[in-house]
């Protein structure tokens, strides 16, 4: 029985337009949401109200979450380290 190649070939000169299509695409999407989007949520009034709270506040919201995330992995790190390399021999060490 002979195969039939259903898939069309790739035409290798359309590539770039798609590639440069999607990030056209992709950029147009994140300055719709920062211009349009983002600005239409201030209408909200539970948003508004949060917004008016961390800028009196002086809160730093995207700052709080880098710092946790540093501050964990920091104590995970020292936790093994602690366990692994301890002065005192411990009669079983099951660390990976």
């Amino acid at each position: 029985m002979k195969k039939i190649n259903l898939r069309k070939p790739t035409k290798y000169s359309d590539q770039p337009f798609k590639r440069w299509g999607s990030l056209l695409f992709a950029v147009a999407l994140v300055v719709i949401f920062m211009f349009i989007i983002a600005p239409g949520l201030m209408r909200i009034t539970v948003v508004r109200n949060m917004a008016i709270c961390i800028e009196e506040s002086n809160i730093e919201a995207t700052a709080l979450w880098w710092s946790d995330v540093e501050l964990f992995a920091d104590a995970e790190v020292n936790c093994r380290n602690s366990t692994r390399y301890s002065p005192v021999k411990t009669e079983q060490k099951n660390f990976k």
